[in-house]
């Protein structure tokens, strides 16, 4: 009977040692579950916070961004004015006024001071941080990160595409030239349009072929991505809902389409190429009138891309663009006033 009651003790002993294992393994592992549960608790804390953290660096990107582009619309509509005010003055000008007035000579010296004043290493310094803030960056920016897969390539590319910007540049500031004719016009952007196809070329032999082509593709619609920029940066400044990829996208094409569609009408007229005193209200008008119609054709098939707040915003924005560049005409036509055409 001992026997018996011993076996059975033993029996109870060893069940109990095992539960007691049992218990503390099951133990052991809910602790390694709370520990993984609470790591799992403390990463995600710690994602949050940078979550959080980038979140409030492109907060502050933004509102830099924004703060930048409301200085530059006040700028651009201070300068608008003030040219609409200098325009005033002119409004009784005598038709038959010539280069030769004190006005004209007055704005020769300043075309003049202005042309040798680029040639000074601070204002190229300035010039060339502007164009690729505002230009390069602006058409290419995608471009060049996506494509490119070193720093020293991007950085190249960049300083090349500053120098293609800036030999436009410095050729609208000789343009400014009004004692230019249309021969000397014609071969001063025949030099500038060589002088680019040089940097081109060097861009081609740092990208190869098959990214010179993507790179040909932007360049062909580079003045529809800034058009297209400036909108959007519009409607930032207005806190209306910015292009999404698809609407920038087809906008680009719209607008590309619209320069397009402008430069093949049979009465287009190349502005570069016109000297000065041969500017009259004619070209004015006919400038206006071929704007206004493709600003209507353009709002016409934005119909059901963009939303009606930025429909809006891009009728302003057209409406402004025009107003400035024949505003300029208009400067132009009465300081340097030519015989009317018949």
């Amino acid at each position: 009977m001992y026997k018996s009651l011993a076996f059975i003790l033993s029996i109870a002993l060893i069940l109990a040692l095992v539960l007691c294992v049992y218990l503390n393994n099951s133990f052991k592992a809910e602790i390694t579950r709370a520990n993984l549960f609470l790591l799992d608790l403390q990463n995600a804390r710690s994602n949050l916070v940078v979550f959080v953290l980038k979140a409030g660096a492109q907060e502050q990107q933004l509102s830099l961004l924004s703060n930048k582009v409301s200085q530059l619309t006040r700028t651009y509509e201070a300068q608008l004015t003030a040219l609409q005010k200098r325009l005033a003055l002119y409004a009784g000008t005598n038709a038959n006024a010539s280069p030769t007035s004190t006005e004209a000579l007055g704005y020769q010296r300043y075309a003049a001071g202005l042309a040798s004043l680029i040639e000074s290493q601070e204002m190229l310094q300035n010039t060339r941080a502007r164009l690729e803030d505002q230009q390069v960056n602006a058409v290419y920016a995608s471009f060049l990160k996506n494509t490119l897969t070193t720093m020293e390539d991007n950085r190249i590319i960049t300083e090349l595409l500053v120098d293609r910007y800036l030999l436009d540049w410095k050729k609208q500031i000789e343009l400014m030239n009004p004692t230019l004719n249309r021969i000397d016009r014609l071969a001063l952007i025949k030099k500038t349009e060589n002088e680019q196809a040089e940097i081109d070329q060097k861009i081609k032999n740092r990208l190869g072929d098959e990214l010179y082509a993507q790179y040909i593709d932007i360049q062909q619609t580079q003045k529809a991505r800034e058009f297209v920029v400036g909108f959007n940066s519009r409607l930032t400044v207005n806190n209306i809902e910015p292009l999404s990829d698809i609407q920038r996208k087809r906008l680009i094409a719209l607008a590309a389409e619209a320069i397009e569609k402008m430069h093949a009408r049979p009465d287009y007229i190349d502005f570069e190429a016109l000297p000065f005193d041969q500017l009259s209200q004619r070209e004015i008008t006919t400038f206006k009138n071929y704007h206004l119609a493709l600003n209507s054709w353009l709002l016409n098939q934005t119909k059901t891309l963009l939303k009606s707040a930025q429909r809006d915003i891009m009728k302003t924005y057209l409406d402004q663009n025009l107003e400035q560049q024949l505003t300029s005409l208009s400067f132009t036509l009465n300081m340097f006033q030519s015989k009317p055409k018949k």
